[in-house]
């Protein structure tokens, strides 16, 4: 995986350097030109998507992702929680997993990526 880290960095690299460019344009420019801002905002969204791909060691076709399904008729309040299936006939053994002493909290505006 460092491979693809360190080709991720090159392309970010160069995605920061065009963000600067435009940043420098658009400052520069006596109207605003909103095509320019629309790219420095592509490019700026890019570098995130690349940053949380170099962050998890996402590669091309390795994922997935699912979206959590609507709830019930007020999906906007239905929770989702992640559970460890002790034995999966005995719902009373199940237990919420947590993270940093907190529930695995999801909601239908949630994705997951899955391995």
């Amino acid at each position: 995986m460092q491979n693809n880290n360190v080709e991720l960095n090159l392309v970010i690299e160069l995605l920061e350097k065009k963000k600067q460019e435009l940043l420098e344009e658009v400052k520069t420019e006596q109207g605003a030109n909103p095509e320019k801002i629309t790219l420095k905002n592509q490019v700026i969204r890019a570098i995130h998507c690349l940053q949380i791909c170099q962050e998890f060691n996402i590669s091309k076709g390795e994922i997935s992702f699912l979206r959590i399904p609507e709830g019930g008729s007020d999906s906007f309040y239905t929770s989702f929680y992640i559970v460890d299936e002790a034995e999966i006939n005995k719902v009373d053994n199940w237990a919420i997993k947590k993270l940093d002493g907190k529930p695995i909290e999801l909601s239908c505006f949630d994705i997951i990526g899955k391995r």
